[in-house]
Formats: structure tokens, sequence, C-alpha cells
């Protein structure tokens, strides 16, 4: 018996050894490029700017691909001059922050923080100087898929 079981040791072990807990869990760079995000929602220092947002950048679509490319969709509405581009992104700190190289909030830059990130929901904000605000506003701008 003492045999038997040192002769199976190495091979329960081996085993043991090559299993791998999976948790299933996506990193966030995987969901980022899950989907094209939408805006749902905008606001500047927690008021309400949605109804500011001009119709053809709320249906806008943004899309994170792999090797740090981005793509920033017009939809239905399109605007004049279109808005329609390519980007670089990437996450950094930690994942928690997104740079991105366009510019997506008018008066703000491409540097945002994290503020929640599922699979279905993003949150950024960043300062951003708007017009008329004669300081910078912290902007939160939500997305769905």
């Amino acid at each position: 018996m003492k045999k038997l079981f040192l002769s199976v040791l190495p091979l329960m072990l081996l085993f043991l050894i090559s299993c791998k807990k999976n948790s299933g869990a996506k990193s966030n760079e995987e969901k980022l490029m899950s989907g094209s995000w939408k805006i749902q929602a905008a606001s500047a220092n927690g008021s309400d700017v949605m109804p500011l947002v001009p119709s053809c950048v709320k249906d806008n679509k943004v899309s994170f691909q792999t090797g740090g490319i981005g793509f920033l969709s017009e939809e239905t509405d399109i605007c004049n001059p279109s808005n329609e581009t390519n980007f670089l992104w990437s996450l950094i700190n930690n994942d928690t922050q997104l740079s991105m190289s366009a510019n997506i909030i008018p008066g703000g830059t491409g540097a945002f923080t994290i503020v929640t990130l599922s699979e279905s929901s993003l949150v950024l904000s960043q300062e951003s100087s708007l017009i008329p605000s004669p300081t910078p506003v912290t902007v939160v701008i939500s997305l769905v898929h």
C-alpha cells in the first residue's frame, strides 16, 4: 500500500501544480475592449450637463481595440465637422487611469480617471476648462454598451 501511495504521489503533485484556478474575472483591458461604448450621462461639478451635449455627440460610439488602437464613430446623427476619428489608448497607473490621444470632452484632455469599470458600464472623470467657467470643473461621463 505504501509503495502504491508513493508511486501515485508524484502524479498527484503534478496534477495539483498544473491546475490553476480561473476566477473568470476579466481584466480592465478586456472590459474596455468588450464592445462599443455610448454616452449615457454627463455632469460638471455634480450638475447634469447632458442637455447641453449636442445630439450628434450623444449617439457616437467609442471602441477600444487590441494594440492600443481606438475608434470614435459617428452613428445616425453626424456632427459637422465630423467627430469620427482613430485614437491611441492605454491604461496607466495600475489601470486607474485611461489615456487617450483623442479629446472627447470640450476643454479637456485625453487623460481620464477611471471611476468605475464593469463589463457594461464605464465612468470616467477629469478636470476640464469648460466655458464659461473661469476655473476648471470636474467632468464625469458615464458610458454603457
